[in-house]
């Protein structure tokens, strides 16, 4: 069987590509007997936000993102090494026109996720919905969704219409499995019946991916009161950094600009340097979904999970969902972005963190059987005279 996965692997996003290779790897182990490819689809939307540079208005009339730059050179790099690629569909951001060359691929079965693949936002990873990732109108090949997630958008970022149509299209998938309670939430309420709704952890959680993942030189031992933080607010970043270092942490910046008290990271770094860095940390404040995976799988240290209002106005963030499926629920903080972060913040977390055994993997083991079992439903689906 010929096996497409539809996903977000071209993002300058380390999170995205690592949710592709893993979830290739994990599908390439639970179906051997079949070809599985990445369908490496490359919209204008996405080949624009791959750009190094920018426009200016002085000579040399661009500005170099070394940063930028350096990091899709490295991703790139690894979608190379790694991951199985369908020839490049390089096309506009048409729907009905992607469609048609999709079709033309001669899928037997397309896997859509997993990552924010059902994102509904204007400025997320696809185009503007109704897109590519809800296979409108595609009924030459079995539609499995894997791990999908709307993550922050939902039916308030459409119109009614829209909204009822993507329901339509999600609701002709042969298997539904979303990896977060509020995309669940989502497509309950809007009447796709529970029985075909599945939940399917993320497939960073699913496979070792210790084979690509390497710390840089200057962190291959792990430093004793080395902290990360990668939070998306400014404000927080300083706060929480300067709460950090009053405890006696060096603290390494993971997302975004750095400021004058972190260390920064190297741009020039690998891909592999980039994940293997998280294995460094004693301790971890961040915003990302996938920054807490690589911590929680490479050490056996406490993360502290901020949970943005600006980005989640419901307390649903996948990240909450993630921590209480791993009963770490009482990890997560609540960022009021209006508010300065209490002046305790990062000992309250710590001392809370005390009570917890980090090196017990147990959770993350039961999602990983429990993902295994939900794949014998999948495969069913795509081999049913095996699966009877």
């Amino acid at each position: 069987m010929k096996i497409g996965i539809l996903t977000f692997h071209r993002e300058i996003n380390d999170g995205s590509v690592l949710q592709a290779f893993c979830l290739q790897q994990f599908l390439s182990e639970q179906l051997p007997g079949d070809h599985i490819e990445i369908i490496d689809y490359m919209p204008q939307h996405v080949r624009r936000k791959r750009r190094w540079f920018r426009l200016a208005k002085r000579p040399p009339f661009y500005a170099f993102n070394r940063s930028k730059y350096y990091k899709k050179k490295s991703l790139d790099a690894i979608l190379k090494q790694k991951l199985k690629l369908s020839n490049p569909l390089k096309l506009s951001d048409d729907c009905q026109e992607a469609l048609q060359a999709l079709e033309a691929k001669g899928y037997d079965a397309i896997i859509v996720g997993s990552d924010t693949v059902w994102d509904t936002r204007p400025n997320a990873g696809a185009p503007q919905a109704p897109n590519l990732f809800f296979l409108p109108g595609m009924n030459a090949a079995k539609k499995i969704a894997f791990a999908a997630s709307m993550d922050k958008g939902g039916p308030r970022h459409v119109s009614r219409p829209v909204w009822q149509e993507l329901i339509q299209y999600m609701n002709n998938f042969d298997y539904i499995s979303v990896r977060d309670q509020a995309t669940l939430q989502y497509l309950k309420d809007s009447g796709i019946k529970e029985e075909r709704l599945n939940f399917m952890p993320d497939p960073t959680l699913l496979y070792d991916f210790s084979d690509i993942a390497a710390p840089p030189a200057e962190f291959a031992a792990k430093a004793e009161k080395l902290a990360g933080v990668a939070v998306s607010s400014h404000k927080l970043k300083q706060e929480a950094t300067a709460q950090l270092i009053s405890q006696g942490y060096t603290v390494i910046n993971l997302l975004g600009a750095a400021i004058d008290t972190q260390i920064e990271t190297n741009p020039t770094w690998t891909y592999g340097q980039r994940l293997g860095v998280y294995a460094s940390l004693s301790y971890m404040v961040t915003d990302r979904f996938h920054g807490s995976i690589l911590t929680l799988k490479q050490t056996d240290s406490p993360v502290m999970l901020v949970e943005p209002d600006y980005f989640y106005p419901e307390k649903n963030s996948k990240g909450r969902d993630l921590f209480n499926r791993l009963g770490l629920g009482a990890m997560v903080w609540r960022y009021e972005s209006e508010k300065p972060a209490p002046d305790d913040l990062i000992e309250s977390f710590r001392e809370q963190s005390i009570k917890i055994d980090w090196s017990d993997k147990s959770a993350q083991k039961s999602l990983a059987l429990y993902a295994r079992r939900k794949m014998a439903e999948i495969k069913s689906i795509l081999h049913p005279r095996a699966g009877s």
